[in-house]
């Protein structure tokens, strides 16, 4: 089907109809991959097909949620979760009136005059694509989010040539809004930062239930490094190494090596019980902590 369309996208509709969950994994790799797997034949190799398409499909749920371990099949993914218009029967109305009045020459329009920009401006398209993919990134660390961002601005950039050349008026800050919802649904796309989310999360609850917690003087939350290693299990090295190059953990660099780490000795005091104790710690940043919407000073 893919090499079929190859440049037209692709349909699949929807996702409820998945009977083995571990199928949407394999799909996502396969059509991102842009070509089939090699086969030998009696005689000779068999011909290699190859497809540069996009497929769209729907939902009541994202398809990351059929996904375990999301991080590979998010950087291939744009999960938008939109309001339902079902009700509104002008919206399909438009929608449909739309379908059969529009369709082809526009796209033939559009790309004959891509070509020309590419010879006479393309250096200064480049910039622009790279100028809309930063306003996008700004205020996040989520590598899965960078990766799709590129890909976002493209369709940005293609919006506003519609605009400037044939007289569209496609709202542009539209583009900004969705991406930003994207953003904020989609945290589960970074290991890192899902960790976190989840390991505030777990302190916040057992907190509530008296358990010990530590803070510093400043706010930042104390946590001993056996608890967190315990916690982030066989990942733990490779994310507290993100989260002090993201700036989430306070870094400690030692004076005699110069080695950078995340932890170090530290005089904590616990809130709840009010003991003290000196030990080796990893300061979670109070703005990190209060970005994410908690509050453990209360």
């Amino acid at each position: 089907m893919a090499s079929y369309s190859y440049i037209y996208p692709i349909y699949l509709d929807d996702t409820k109809k998945i009977e083995n969950e571990k199928d949407v994994e394999k799909i996502i790799y396969m059509l991102s991959g842009g070509s089939g797997k090699g086969r030998a034949t009696a005689d000779g190799l068999q011909e290699t097909r190859n497809w540069h398409n996009i497929m769209l499909s729907t939902g009541e749920f994202s398809i990351l949620n059929f996904v375990k371990e999301s991080g590979g099949v998010a950087a291939r993914c744009i999960s938008l979760e939109l309001k339902s218009n079902r009700n509104d029967q002008h919206f399909f109305d438009e929608v449909y009136k739309g379908l059969d009045e529009n369709y082809g020459a526009a796209g033939y329009a559009f790309l004959e005059h891509w070509k020309e920009l590419i010879n006479e401006k393309g250096e200064e398209l480049k910039e622009r694509l790279k100028k809309i993919t930063t306003e996008l990134i700004s205020n996040t660390f989520n590598q899965v989010i960078i990766r799709l961002a590129r890909n976002f601005a493209i369709i940005v950039l293609a919006a506003e040539i519609l605009n400037e050349t044939f007289d569209f008026d496609i709202d542009i800050s539209s583009f900004y809004k969705l991406f930003e919802a994207f953003k904020g649904e989609n945290r589960q796309t970074d290991l890192a930062s899902a960790r976190l989310t989840a390991l505030l999360d777990r302190i916040d609850s057992e907190r509530a239930f008296g358990r010990k917690y530590y803070l510093s003087k400043t706010g930042d939350l104390l946590l001993p490094v056996q608890y967190l290693n315990d916690f982030l299990g066989n990942n733990s090295s490779i994310i507290r190494q993100i989260w002090v190059e993201r700036g989430t953990t306070e870094k400690t660099v030692d004076k005699v090596t110069g080695k950078v780490t995340d932890y170090k000795k530290r005089h904590t005091v616990d809130v709840v019980n009010k003991t003290s104790h000196k030990r080796n710690t990893v300061a979670i940043k109070k703005e990190v902590i209060i970005e994410l919407g908690y509050d453990y000073q209360i």
